[in-house]
């Protein structure tokens, strides 16, 4: 279906012609505030079992909630929705957390490109739908503390040649990981041409980058 995301219904005379024009479609099921889910895909192709083992030992068990066993031999762990907006992300390799954003799992009985079947191992007949751990939650970046510049007698810079030293100084500290370095660069180049223009002194811009 195009656009499934806003055409996702529980309407059943809507389904119910749905499945009259295509009776072999596969189910899917819209992760989100939506439809009340959020979903934990373990992918074992990708190391999922060992990253779930890994979050497991250092935060204890996923507790018992309603779970598939996917047509590509991972698993899908449903659990309730908390509220509010839940980021959908990957919180570790072959992990996936499905929730807002429009994003979909397929469901029992739908088939796997392998053959395979999707089906309940916790079906929700047997089994509630568990809260979400707060550890499966998307972590909040901390807000860094803002970077101070030291201020050099004799500074003959002014306003302009502070704030841009204390914005490259942002910047490098705010750098994602792996690209450190490229932002440390960019910033010794753009404030190298304030020194070589007696705008700022190459003690003030050494201390403050290191």
């Amino acid at each position: 279906l195009p656009k499934w995301p806003e055409l996702a219904t529980t309407v059943h005379i809507t389904i119910r012609t749905w499945w009259e024009s295509d009776p072999h479609a596969n189910v899917a099921i819209l992760t989100g505030s939506r439809s009340g889910l959020v979903v934990l895909d373990v992918d074992p192709r990708h190391g999922g079992r060992e990253s779930l083992a890994a979050l497991e030992a250092q935060h204890g068990p996923l507790p018992e909630t309603v779970c598939v066993a996917t047509g590509g031999n991972g698993m899908h762990y449903y659990f309730a929705h908390p509220g509010g907006q839940v980021a959908t992300w990957k919180p570790a390799n072959g992990l996936d957390m499905l929730a807002d954003g429009g994003r979909c799992i397929t469901a029992p009985p739908s088939q796997h490109a392998s053959g395979n079947r999707y089906a309940w191992t916790r079906s929700p007949e047997d089994s509630a739908l568990a809260p979400l751990p707060a550890w499966l939650l998307k972590p909040t970046p901390t807000p860094r503390a803002p970077v101070s510049v030291p201020v050099m007698n004799g500074q003959r810079g002014g306003r302009y040649a502070e704030a841009a030293l204390r914005g490259e100084c942002e910047r490098v500290a705010n750098a994602v990981e792996g690209s450190r370095n490229h932002s440390l660069n960019v910033a010794a180049f753009s404030l190298g041409q304030l020194v070589g223009a007696s705008a700022l002194e190459h003690a003030q811009v050494l201390s403050a980058l290191t």
